[in-house]
Parts: C-alpha cells; sequence; structure tokens
C-alpha cells in the first residue's frame, strides 16, 4: 500500500488539475396570443423548468518531455420540463375549459476521455 501512495504522490506531482463546474437554474414563463385578434378565441400559456449540472475534470501532464497528455471525465445532469402548458380560450371546450400539457425530460451523462502528444520535433507532433 505505501508504494502505491508513493506511485500515486509522484504522478501528481508531475500533473496540473483542471475542474470546471455549472450549474443552472431557469423557469422561465410565456404568455401568448397566436392568432393574434382582440377576441381571446386562443390563450397559451407555457411555464417551462430547466435545471442543469455539470462536472468536468482533467488532468494534463507538467513534465519537459516530448510527451504530454490529458486525462479526463466530465459528467452532465439534466432535468428539463413544462408544468403545466395551458391553452385556453373560446375554441377549447366552447370557452368553457382549457387544456394542461405536463412533460418531463431527464438526462444523465458521463464520459471519459485520454489523449497524448509526441513532439517529434519544434513543428511536428504526433497525437
Amino acid at each position: 500500500m505505501r508504494e502505491f501512495a508513493q506511485l500515486a504522490d509522484s504522478f501528481l506531482q508531475l500533473t496540473t488539475i483542471i475542474r470546471l463546474h455549472l450549474h443552472f437554474l431557469g423557469r422561465p414563463k410565456t404568455e401568448f396570443d397566436p392568432d393574434g385578434t382582440a377576441t381571446p378565441t386562443l390563450r397559451i400559456l407555457n411555464v417551462n423548468s430547466d435545471k442543469n449540472f455539470t462536472q468536468e475534470i482533467n488532468l494534463l501532464s507538467d513534465t519537459d518531455g516530448p510527451f504530454k497528455w490529458v486525462l479526463g471525465g466530465f459528467y452532465m445532469s439534466n432535468d428539463a420540463g413544462q408544468s403545466p402548458g395551458r391553452t385556453t380560450g373560446t375554441t377549447q371546450f366552447g370557452g368553457n375549459g382549457y387544456t394542461d400539457d405536463f412533460n418531463n425530460v431527464t438526462l444523465e451523462s458521463w464520459s471519459g476521455f485520454v489523449e497524448g502528444t509526441y513532439a517529434l520535433g519544434e513543428s511536428t507532433n504526433v497525437t
């Protein structure tokens, strides 16, 4: 176990760690009259939600040698929807009702990546 700890410590001394983070929460609301008349023939109200979280971490080689590398991972979680999307107006149930649309979409994504580049000279690299 001690050898592993020494190896990990040596590895981390040769790297630079970059961490990126984003969190977004939005609740936009849109109300509109698609027929554009003075009569309330049709009215639509959309209340949307969007919750997004991303996290990325990169380990970059930090050596003077010809071989450079990047090792990283990415995570994303998203939850979006409409609650409700309401349609009202005289064309809905004789002007005496409404319809509501509820929907939700969730997404979770994981990825990992690695890239290496070897310098063959000042202007030539192999990736």
